[in-house]
C-alpha cells in the first residue's frame, strides 16, 4: 500500500526543513517518487520548500552573529536573556482588566509588530522564543570574549533574541502544518499566511482549553471563600526575601501570614493541584519513583513554593521605559546561590537536606532534550548561583508539567492508565449512589465478557441505567500541550471509538450472557439501548462525537450522575446566576443520558464564539519573506447571546439576572 507525502514526513523518512540534515534535493526526490500525492500532501510539500529558505536564512544570521563575540561573561549573558523573558511577562501582568472583561479571552497588542496577541501566545513567545538562546549559552555555544570582543552585548543579545524567536516560531508553525489543522496559502512567492483551518475537531479543542481555564478560576474562587476556614492552605509555606543586616536573604513564613496578595495566589495553584488531581489520581502522584528520594507530589510543592517566589520578584522588578543594557535586563533575572535556595526548601519543606537538593537538581535546566524551561525553571548561571525563570513560574500548567516530569523521570505510561481507570469507575460509582433520583442502576465495572462461542472481550467500563447499557473504553492521554501530542490524542481516540463500536457490538449480540456474567438481572421482554462512549483523561479532547461514538471526561461523565444542575454563570459555587437542568426525573436521567454525552453542556461554546485573527511574524529585513499566521480566537464574551441562545437542555435563570451581571467586574 502506497503512502502520502504527509506520512513520509510525519514518518520522518524524509528530513523535515527544521533538521540539519535536510535538502531542498533530498525534499524534491521524495516528493517526485510518492504515488500519493493529495492536497494536503501537496500543500505540505510547498510550505517545506518555502519555509526552508527562510530558515535557511536564519541560520546563516545566527553564524554571521557568533562570529563576533558579546563583551560579556557566560554568566552576565544568561542573566540578561531570562531577564529579557521575564520583563515580557512583567510588562503583560502590569495590563489591567476592564470592568466586566472575560478573563479567557483577553488579548495585548504591547509588542514591536502591534500584533494582537492572546496571554498565552505572550508566555509562549517569552519562554520558547528564547529557549534556544538560553540553550546556546547553557550548552556553552555562544562566543563570549569579555571586555575585549568586538560586538556590543546588548546588541548581540537583542539580534539573537530576534533570531531566535522567528526561528521558534516557524519551527512551531511547521509542526502544525505537519500534526495540525494548519494549511500554507501563498499570495506571492514573498507573502505567504499560515492557515488554521475551523474545523469541528479545533473547535472543541479551544472550547476545552478555555472550559479548564474556567474550571481552575472557578475552583481558585470557591477555595477564597472558604479560605480562612482551611487551615491546612493558611499553614503552607512561602519563601520570601527579606532583609537582613545589608543583604536581603530567603526567609520562611507561613502562607497565612503572608499578604493577601500572596494567600490569593497561593489558592490559585492549590485550585490547579486539585484539578491536576482528577487527571492523575493521588495514589499515582504520591507513589514512590524507582531511584528517586521524592514523588511527582514533592515537585508539585516545591514547584508552588517557586511559584510564590517568581511573584515576589515579579512586583520587584523595575519600571524602566526603556531596555537598552544587559544591565537593565539583568535586573528582571533574580539570582540566588544554590545553597541559599537549598537551605529555603528545606525550611520550608521539612525535608532532609538531600532530598531538597536532589528535587532542585532535577529541576535546574540541562539543555538536554527531556528538560525544557516550561518544567525546568531553574538555570544555572555558574557553578554555585541559579537564577529561576519567572516567565514560565508566573502561570504554569501544571498537566503539562506533570507529564514531561512523568517522560523525564521514565514512568511507565501503563501506572498512570491503571490508576485512571480505577479512578473512572471509583468517581461514576460515588456519583451514582448519592443522587437519589437515581434508583434502577447497575454500578460501573470493568470486566472481561465472554460469548458462548469463546470469544472475549475486555470492556473497561460497563454499567446499566434502566433499560440503558453503557460501554465505554478508557483513554489515559498524555498532554496534548503541542501539534504532535495534539495528533496522538486524538489517533489514540480514533483508536478507541473502532475499539468500542466492536465491543459494544459483542456486547449486544451477546447481552443476556453478559448480564449474567456480570450479576445484573436480565428482562428478555426488554428492547436494552447499548449507548458506546470514549472516557479520556485529557479534557481537552472532551465534547467531540467520532463516528457516532461520544468522546468525555470523567468530569463530565460522573457530573451526570452526581446531580442535575451544571452551571453556565455563578457568582459562588452553589450561587448560580444562570445554569441547566439535565433531568427531573429518572425517566429523564435515562432519556437524556445520550444527547448529554454528545453535546455537554459544559462545553457551550459554538463556532460563532470564536473569530479570525490575523498576526504578522516579525521580519529581520526588507527582503525576507512576509508570513502571516491565521488563527481562532475566542471572542469576548457576550452574556446577552449567550444567556438568550437556544440549547439542548433548558437554561434556567435566577430572577433579576441583569442586576446582578451589572455588578460583575470581570467574567469567566
Amino acid at each position: 500500500m502506497s503512502e502520502s507525502f504527509t506520512s513520509i514526513v510525519r514518518r520522518k523518512k524524509i528530513p523535515s526543513p527544521t533538521a540539519k540534515e535536510f535538502t531542498i534535493e533530498k525534499w524534491k526526490l521524495a516528493w517526485e517518487q510518492c504515488k500519493e500525492k493529495d492536497l494536503a500532501s501537496e500543500n505540505l510539500f510547498n510550505a517545506g520548500l518555502v519555509l526552508s529558505y527562510t530558515l535557511k536564512d536564519l541560520r546563516e544570521k545566527i553564524d554571521e552573529l557568533y562570529s563576533r563575540p558579546a563583551g560579556a561573561s557566560a554568566r552576565e549573558m544568561i542573566t540578561a536573556y531570562c531577564g529579557l523573558a521575564n520583563r515580557d511577562i512583567f510588562i503583560t501582568t502590569r495590563a489591567t482588566a476592564k470592568k466586566g472583561a472575560d478573563l479567557t479571552s483577553l488579548r495585548s497588542a504591547n509588542n514591536r509588530m502591534k500584533n494582537e496577541l492572546s496571554h498565552v501566545e505572550i508566555s509562549n513567545g517569552a519562554v520558547d522564543g528564547l529557549e534556544k538562546a538560553i540553550k546556546q549559552l547553557v550548552l556553552n555555544k555562544v562566543p563570549v570574549g569579555g571586555a575585549k570582543a568586538s560586538s556590543d552585548p546588548f546588541h548581540f543579545m537583542v539580534t539573537e533574541t530576534n533570531i531566535s524567536q522567528l526561528y521558534a516560531m516557524i519551527e512551531s508553525y511547521w509542526q502544525a502544518l505537519v500534526w495540525d489543522d494548519y494549511k500554507l496559502q501563498l499570495k506571492s512567492q514573498e507573502d505567504l499566511i499560515i492557515y488554521q483551518e475551523s474545523t469541528s475537531f479545533s473547535l472543541a479543542y479551544e472550547a476545552g482549553q478555555i472550559r479548564n481555564e474556567k474550571r481552575i478560576l472557578a475552583l481558585a474562587q470557591q477555595l477564597l471563600d472558604e479560605h480562612f476556614a482551611a487551615p491546612e492552605i493558611r499553614l503552607q509555606s512561602i519563601i520570601l526575601y527579606e532583609r537582613i543586616g545589608k543583604r536581603k536573604k530567603l526567609v520562611t513564613k507561613t502562607i497565612g501570614d503572608s499578604e493577601k496578595g500572596y494567600q490569593i495566589l497561593n489558592v490559585a495553584f492549590v485550585a490547579q493541584q486539585m484539578a491536576l488531581e482528577q487527571q492523575f489520581p493521588v495514589d499515582f502522584l504520591n507513589s514512590s519513583l524507582e531511584g528517586r528520594n521524592f514523588t511527582l507530589f514533592d515537585l508539585i510543592e516545591a514547584f508552588r513554593l517557586l511559584f510564590l517566589l517568581a511573584h515576589v520578584s515579579l512586583e520587584a522588578f523595575p519600571h524602566f521605559e526603556k531596555l537598552d543594557t544587559i544591565g537593565k535586563a539583568s535586573k528582571f533575572s533574580p539570582t540566588v546561590s544554590l545553597n541559599e535556595l537549598t537551605r529555603a526548601i528545606t525550611s520550608a519543606t521539612g525535608w532532609p537536606h538531600q532530598k531538597a537538593t536532589d528535587v532542585i537538581e532535577f529541576l535546574i535546566y540541562d539543555a538536554t532534550n527531556k528538560k525544557d524551561l516550561w518544567c525546568h525553571p531553574l538555570v544555572k548561571v555558574d557553578a554555585h548561583n541559579l537564577t529561576y525563570l519567572v516567565a514560565s513560574l508566573n502561570s504554569p500548567v501544571l498537566q503539562r508539567v506533570i507529564e514531561h516530569w512523568h517522560g523525564a523521570l521514565n514512568i511507565p505510561l501503563k501506572e498512570k492508565g491503571t490508576a485512571f481507570e480505577d479512578y473512572v469507575l471509583e468517581q461514576t460509582n460515588t456519583a451514582l449512589e448519592e443522587n437519589t433520583v437515581i434508583q434502577d442502576y447497575n454500578k460501573a465495572v470493568s470486566r472481561t465478557l465472554k460469548s458462548a462461542e469463546g470469544t472475549s472481550e475486555q470492556i473497561d467500563l460497563v454499567l446499566r441505567l434502566g433499560k440503558t447499557v453503557l460501554v465505554g473504553d478508557m483513554k489515559s492521554i498524555v498532554t496534548t500541550d503541542s501539534p504532535h501530542s495534539i495528533f496522538r490524542g486524538r489517533e489514540r481516540v480514533s483508536q478507541g471509538v473502532s475499539q468500542i463500536k466492536r465491543k459494544a457490538k459483542f456486547f449486544k449480540e451477546n447481552i443476556e450472557q453478559s448480564f449474567q456474567a456480570l450479576g445484573w438481572k436480565f428482562d428478555p421482554s426488554a428492547d436494552y439501548n447499548i449507548i458506546s462512549m470514549i472516557v479520556s483523561s485529557n479534557q481537552t479532547l472532551s465534547g467531540v462525537v467520532y463516528d457516532d461514538v461520544p468522546v468525555v471526561d470523567v468530569e463530565i461523565l460522573s457530573k451526570y450522575f452526581r446531580d442535575p444542575v451544571v452551571p453556565l454563570m455563578s457568582l459562588g459555587i452553589n450561587d448560580h446566576l444562570a445554569w441547566f437542568e439535565l433531568y427531573r426525573n429518572s425517566e429523564e436521567v435515562e432519556n437524556n443520558i445520550r444527547q448529554y454525552l454528545s453535546t455537554p453542556p459544559q462545553l457551550p461554546l459554538r463556532e460563532a464564539d470564536f473569530e479570525r485573527k490575523e498576526f504578522q511574524l516579525p521580519p529581520l529585513g526588507d527582503s525576507d519573506l512576509k508570513i502571516t499566521v491565521s488563527r481562532i480566537l475566542k471572542k469576548p464574551q457576550d452574556t446577552h447571546t449567550l444567556l438568550n441562545r437556544e440549547y439542548d437542555f433548558p437554561l434556567l435563570k435566577k430572577p433579576n439576572i441583569d442586576d446582578y451581571l451589572k455588578k460583575i467586574d470581570v467574567m469567566l
